[in-house]
């Protein structure tokens, strides 16, 4: 069924389209665009499958090669007066995978973004390896693992997650290849399993005690909670020679990450080789950028109003000792004696979060 909507949507132009962006488009200047510069058919295409905008029944039913209603029942459309739309849903074409995702939000809980692409990059896996996608969401990752000739398993606690994954594998032609369990964690594994390649894409926002955040971002006040426990699962999952890759965002005093300490532990404790490589630094204090943007996430995501963020902000990075925030990678393999090393990519000054 998915190969024909595959096909469907190629057609009508919409793949080339929506892979000449990297990031999400204004959804104004897209449906400026679409209304002025192109045909009717890739139009509606944008409508439905970018901007979850409703197009006539018969309009879906072109665009999908006549699958509308069976999309319907499987739980990506919604059908009402005539009108259908996406189960805020989008359609994206990224590195050659397609997949539906959720658009960034604070309160979605499917999304891809610049961490999501990233990471996606780093993948790498021989033919016949096992790999683990934890926190696997859309399936992206694992996707990818199980297109480069890896067995791949995909664990996440979310069911609608997981749904959309098992969609997007057939989507992609590795259904046969990739296994999507629903489950916490390490809880989702069996056993004794072991993986060559294990990644995962946590929670990783800095969140304020007692918000709203939903799942797919709350890393709790340190912004690690969810990376903690990753570590702590590895040496049960990892095969003898195998890797793991993960990311994320912490607290930093505009120097080192305030986290190094704690991580330096667990590298010991754990018998882990733990290499950690920050992509960016970024401000944090007060009026800067990313401390209006985490403000802004917050009032997005919780129940406070913006003299309560304001307060909850500045009680968080006093409470973490920080002024600043880095993004990072974290590469870890097996070791007879743990180590932390750092490498600090920050001073080239990308303009992105996760690539230089």
């Amino acid at each position: 069924m998915l190969h024909t909507l595959r096909a469907a949507v190629d057609r009508c132009g919409y793949l080339d389209l929506i892979s000449a962006f990297t990031t999400d488009p204004d959804p104004g200047k897209m449906r400026d665009f679409i209304d002025t510069e192109v045909g009717p058919d890739l139009a509606d295409a944008v409508r439905l499958f970018h901007l979850a905008d409703p197009v006539s029944s018969e309009a879906a039913d072109r665009l999908t090669g006549g699958l509308c209603s069976q999309l319907t029942q499987a739980g990506l459309f919604q059908l009402n007066d005539g009108q259908v739309r996406t189960k805020n849903l989008k359609l994206r074409f990224v590195d050659g995978l397609v997949f539906f995702t959720g658009a960034p939000s604070a309160r979605f809980p499917l999304y891809f973004g610049d961490d999501s692409l990233g990471l996606l990059r780093r993948q790498r896996i021989r033919q016949g390896e096992r790999g683990l996608d934890l926190c696997t969401g859309t399936g992206v990752q694992a996707l990818k693992l199980a297109l480069a000739g890896g067995v791949v398993t995909g664990v996440d606690i979310n069911p609608f997650a997981i749904q959309v994954a098992r969609l997007n594998a057939e989507f992609n032609g590795v259904s046969a290849k990739v296994e999507f369990r629903r489950g916490d964690l390490w809880a989702g594994l069996k056993d004794g399993e072991r993986f060559d390649w294990i990644c995962a894409n946590p929670p990783m926002v800095p969140a304020l005690p007692g918000g709203l955040y939903p799942l797919v971002g709350d890393g709790g006040d340190d912004g690690l909670e969810i990376t903690w426990r990753f570590l702590a699962g590895l040496p049960g999952a990892l095969a003898e020679n195998g890797q793991a890759i993960t990311l994320g965002v912490a607290w930093s005093d505009g120097v080192l990450p305030q986290c190094l300490d704690r991580m330096r532990i667990v590298a010991d404790e754990q018998d882990l080789n733990i290499r950690m490589t920050i992509t960016r630094t970024l401000d944090a204090r007060p009026g800067s950028g990313w401390y209006e943007a985490l403000k802004q996430t917050y009032l997005g995501a919780t129940a406070m109003d913006e003299a309560q963020v304001t307060q909850a902000l500045g009680e968080q990075l006093d409470r973490n000792q920080a002024t600043h925030s880095v993004m990072y990678f974290l590469n870890v393999t097996r070791a007879s004696r743990g180590s932390l090393t750092l490498a600090d990519l920050s001073p080239f000054r990308s303009q992105r979060l996760w690539d230089i």
